[in-house]
């Protein structure tokens, strides 16, 4: 993305990143002239990320083995496993 030197200072007068500016496009609505940020993207985004943390948290120990691009198993993995595993892996 290009930003004019108008652009460039108004973010920094206005406190805003280039992060920022990115999330808004990213997220927001398209406008005729660009990207606005609602009430309505906000609260859509903070729920899509609200579900992925709990889906997070209900998978957190388990483990996919894999053998190439083929799942072998799943499993909840105690600690000795995760152990095994990790130490495995270097």
């Amino acid at each position: 993305m290009e930003f004019s030197s108008h652009a460039r200072k108004r973010m920094q007068q206005r406190a805003m990143s280039l992060t920022d500016v990115q999330t808004i496009v990213n997220h927001g609505t398209q406008v005729r002239d660009g990207y606005l940020l609602r009430e309505r993207d906000v609260n859509k985004e903070v729920s899509r990320l609200k579900g992925q943390i709990k889906a997070l948290e209900r998978l957190r120990n388990r483990a996919v083995i894999c053998d190439g691009g083929t799942v072998i198993t799943v499993y909840p993995a105690a600690k000795r496993k995760q152990k095994q595993l990790l130490d495995s892996a270097d």
